[in-house]
């Protein structure tokens, strides 16, 4: 430009400046800011010019060089809130917490107004170098000075998850207790935060003060009710997740996934747990959600191992209008458990079931009804329930012929 005689002027020179930032070239910039201061007149960098070196020196990485130019700003009389907004922001992306909330204290000073962006900014920084003291501090700050700002929910989002890698609850609860009081109002991520921490660790205890505060708020959503229950399964305690469950189908019509109701209801099999296992399964009815075939084999077996063998019978007449059919393991199952829970009497009405519904019997289903046969002295059904099995093609194996002699002799039908 020089050779060919062109005139640099002030404009000219700041897309310089501007676009060896984009380059890398910082302290270029800077060496061009010093030609202009030097030379004068029309060429004389004015504010704007002077941001974009700071925006320079933040976009090529020579943050070491942005205090001394801002305060050199301040010697010019130059100095506005776009000046420390840059510079912040440079200082945040190089991980200098300390001098990034050292010039926002600065601007606060001289009286200059600090955008919220600037704010979540330097907070967003000091959490990603773990200063969650210099995030906490910068909110209190941020809060003061802009209550009614958009950008402050996100500052205490991030505030609750440096909260939560700590696993500071008393610290988490304390935030939502402001947020709740001072606003701004929480929102269901701001809840999910914690929840799916404690869901993550089996955190119940937790989780249920959690809950109590965004119940008294009337902040709870489908969406934490499932937080809760995951951190109940993952503490072993599912009878507290059913519970949960139910009271959130009753106030949300809001039932988990399917895979998740299953796993409840199969470890309240195990635990002989039926009463819950069947309101469980009665609220998937009522509020419509899929059932499956895994489901009603789960309710099956804890109202089987609950000696309840009348609302095995009643679960199973009513697959057919639920659209499942049970397999052979849910018959099997169902008469295992009431063999030794209710006899041979409830053994026979399930072995109806299986020979009228599309599974496949077994040569176990029939072996186990024998023994109950067997057990209660019912020697003539013992020998009808052989023949009902050659009829339905199921060979005999050893221990059905063994139970057959043994009624045989029971009767002294030697023949």
């Amino acid at each position: 430009l020089n050779v060919a005689q062109i005139r640099l002027n002030r404009t000219l020179l700041t897309e310089v400046v501007r676009q060896l930032g984009g380059l890398h070239g910082g302290r270029r910039a800077l060496d061009v800011l010093c030609w202009m201061e030097s030379a004068g007149g029309a060429a004389l960098p004015d504010a704007d010019c002077y941001n974009a070196a700071v925006a320079a020196c933040g976009d090529s990485g020579c943050w070491r060089l942005i205090p001394a130019l801002v305060e050199h700003l301040g010697m010019l009389g130059l100095l506005s809130s776009v000046t420390y907004e840059l510079a912040v922001r440079a200082l945040v992306a190089a991980g200098r917490m300390a001098e990034s909330v050292e010039l926002l204290r600065e601007m606060l000073d001289r009286g200059f107004h600090v955008i919220p962006k600037a704010y979540v900014d330097a907070i967003a920084g000091c959490d990603a170098k773990g200063d969650d003291e210099g995030s906490y501090r910068l909110l209190q700050d941020m809060q003061s000075h802009h209550p009614a700002a958009p950008g402050l929910l996100h500052a205490y989002h991030i505030c609750l998850r440096a909260a939560v890698r700590r696993q500071a609850w008393d610290f988490i609860y304390a935030l939502l207790q402001r947020m709740e009081a001072a606003g701004p109002p929480p929102d269901e991520a701001t809840y999910d935060i914690a929840l799916a921490a404690c869901g993550q660790l089996g955190n119940v205890t937790e989780a249920e003060r959690l809950v109590s505060l965004a119940t008294t708020h009337r902040r709870m959503t489908p969406g934490l009710y499932g937080r809760v229950v995951v951190a109940y399964c993952c503490s072993g305690q599912h009878k507290q997740a059913a519970e949960m469950i139910l009271k959130s189908s009753q106030t949300t019509g809001w039932m988990p996934p399917t895979q998740t109701t299953v796993t409840v209801v199969s470890v309240l099999a195990r635990d002989a747990d039926w009463l819950s296992a069947v309101n469980l399964f009665e609220a998937v009815l009522k509020t419509g959600s899929a059932v499956s075939l895994a489901l009603v084999d789960g309710v099956i077996r804890a109202c089987a191992a609950g000696n309840q063998p009348a609302k095995v019978l009643d679960l199973l007449d009513s697959c057919a209008g639920l659209g499942v059919e049970p397999e052979i393991t849910s018959f099997t199952a169902a008469l295992q458990l009431s063999a030794h829970a209710g006899g041979a009497h409830w053994c026979l009405e399930i072995l109806d079931r299986l020979e009228r519904s599309p599974a496949v019997a077994s040569s176990v289903a029939y072996t186990t009804v024998m023994e109950a046969c067997v057990r209660d002295r019912r020697w003539s059904d013992v020998l009808k329930v052989l023949k009902r099995m050659m009829v339905q093609g199921v060979p005999p194996d050893h221990e059905c012929y063994r139970l057959a002699v043994v009624a045989c002799c029971a009767e002294k039908q030697w023949r």
